[in-house]
C-alpha cells in the first residue's frame, strides 16, 4: 500500500511539474517552434526561407500551418526558387518536443513545385552563407509520410534559352523521411516528351544539400500511353 502511495505521489508530482512548465512555456512556444522550423528547413536545404504566413498552435496538439513557402538555394534570385509550396501543414504530439529525435506522422504539401538547377558551378555573385550564428538549433525529425499530390518538378537545362523539362506529378507519397537516410516513394506523373503516364516506386535520397540534382534516385516504373506525335517526325501511341 505504501509503495503504491509513493508511486502515485511521484506521478502526481511529475504531472504537476509538467503542467507548470507547459504553462510557463506556452506564451513563448509558438515563436520558438516557428524559429526552429525555419532553421531546420534552412539548414537541410541550404536555402534562404521565405513565407507569407506561418502559424503555430499548441493545444491540444502542436499544429504548424504555413502558406507561400519559398526556398531560394543559397539565396539565389537569378533563378527560380528551389522549392515553393502554396500550403504546408503538420501535427506533432506535445511530448515529442522532449525527445532527441522528433517523430511526425504526416506532412501535407499543397502546390509543391521543385526546380532543379543544372549541375555545375554556382554563380559567383549570388553565393552566400545561409546559416546564421543566431539561428536556433535545427530539429532532428523523422517523418512517417509526406503527401504532395498535384506537385510539379522542373528540370532546368544549361542553355537559358531552352525551356525546362517539366514533370506534372499527380500523386506523390514519401515515407520514412529524415536523418540523412533514403526514403521510399510512390509517384504517378506525366512524362514531358514523349507525353505519357509513368507509375513509379523506389527510393529517393538522401537529399544532397549542396548539389540537389545529384540526389540519388532508384526504382522501377511503368510507362504507358506514350504519345509519339509529341516528337517531331513520329506518330502513334507506344
Amino acid at each position: 500500500m505504501q509503495k503504491r502511495l509513493i508511486i502515485g505521489g511521484a506521478l502526481l508530482l511529475v504531472v504537476l511539474t509538467s503542467a507548470i512548465v507547459a504553462k510557463r512555456m506556452a506564451p513563448r512556444l509558438p515563436g520558438y517552434l516557428r524559429d526552429r522550423a525555419v532553421s531546420t528547413v534552412r539548414e537541410h536545404f541550404a536555402s534562404d526561407v521565405e513565407f507569407s504566413d506561418l502559424q503555430v498552435s499548441i493545444y491540444p496538439k502542436i499544429v504548424i500551418r504555413g502558406e507561400g513557402l519559398v526556398l531560394r538555394f543559397h539565396g539565389r534570385t537569378d533563378v527560380p526558387p528551389l522549392i515553393s509550396i502554396k500550403r504546408v501543414s503538420t501535427e506533432i504530439g506535445f511530448w515529442e518536443l522532449f525527445r532527441r529525435t522528433h517523430h511526425v506522422r504526416r506532412i501535407t504539401l499543397e502546390g509543391l513545385r521543385v526546380t532543379m538547377p543544372p549541375v555545375g558551378p554556382r554563380a559567383p555573385n549570388t553565393s552566400h552563407p545561409t546559416s546564421r550564428k543566431k539561428d536556433p538549433r535545427p530539429f532532428r525529425v523523422v517523418v512517417d509520410e509526406i503527401v504532395a499530390d498535384g506537385a510539379e518538378l522542373d528540370m532546368l537545362v544549361h542553355d537559358p534559352n531552352k525551356p525546362p523539362h517539366i514533370f506534372y506529378i499527380r500523386s506523390l507519397r514519401l515515407q520514412h523521411a529524415g536523418l540523412g537516410q533514403p526514403m521510399t516513394y510512390q509517384a504517378t506523373l506525366t512524362n514531358p516528351v514523349p507525353v505519357g503516364e509513368i507509375d513509379s516506386h523506389g527510393q529517393f535520397g538522401p537529399w544532397q544539400r549542396d548539389e540537389p540534382r545529384l540526389t540519388p534516385l532508384a526504382g522501377t516504373y511503368t510507362f504507358t500511353d506514350a504519345d509519339l506525335s509529341t516528337i517531331r517526325g513520329l506518330s502513334g501511341i507506344l
